[in-house]
């Protein structure tokens, strides 16, 4: 099956997106190694051309037929684990990514 990185940037005021970002890494510090493995990598960020902060999700191994799927498995994941970021998100910007199947060659999104 083919493997996706999938992107989640989630705009939000400065505050937010710091206090989100510590809640999911609270979040991420109480999971067994077997849970982690489903949940994305986390940061915060300000988007100099567009004048605005967001918090970025990134999960860099989604197994998935195609990337409609990638983005669906991200969704239930996010609406499961992460809900108060699923629940306070106005907007969000997806992008999934077919990875390379080689697990060496594989990079991390944006390396």
């Amino acid at each position: 099956m083919p493997i996706y990185g999938v992107e989640v940037v989630v705009p939000g005021e400065a505050t937010w997106c710091m206090r989100q970002r510590a809640s999911v890494e609270g979040r991420l510090a109480r999971l067994t190694a077997r849970e982690l493995t489903a949940m994305p990598a986390v940061r915060s960020t300000y988007f100099k051309d567009g004048g605005y902060h967001a918090l970025v999700l990134s999960w860099i191994e989604v197994s998935a037929e195609n990337a409609w799927a990638a983005v669906g498995e991200v969704a239930r994941i996010a609406e499961s684990a992460l809900p108060d970021v699923h629940g306070e998100a106005v907007s969000v910007r997806i992008a999934a990514d077919l990875q390379d199947p080689d697990a060496e060659r594989r990079r991390p999104l944006g390396a």
